[in-house]
């Protein structure tokens, strides 16, 4: 939550969220992703810990395929753009950092 507070602080983003890449507890051998941080006002599932099977977000699948970051639309029409970066540990993806803001800013991302 530290690193989405000073993140919020110094870049223009409507919204910054961190979540964790393991094993979708429901179906053996799929990816699912957790949010385990988010700087959202309001509660969504997000931050009940649900899994979320990887598979139904496209931008967050293609991030650990090409294993790059990623711009994508945002899902809501008019929103900007969500930008996600893969997090490594010990040269393998273990989660993301996912960036939504009105453009993708070169000096935001920089950052």
């Amino acid at each position: 939550m530290a690193l989405i507070a000073t993140l919020t602080e110094i870049i223009s983003a409507r919204n910054i969220k961190l979540c964790r890449l393991h094993e979708n507890p429901d179906v053996r051998g799929q990816n699912a992703v957790t949010y385990v941080g988010s700087g959202e006002a309001e509660a969504s599932k997000h931050d009940k810990n649900e899994p979320v099977p990887l598979e139904d977000d496209k931008a967050l699948a293609d991030c650990l395929k090409t294993q790059r970051r990623i711009v994508a639309a945002n899902a809501r029409p008019d929103s900007g753009v969500r930008t996600i970066h893969p997090l490594w540990m010990a040269n393998e993806i273990v989660g993301f950092l996912v960036i939504e803001s009105e453009t993708d800013d070169a000096k935001d991302q920089e950052l």
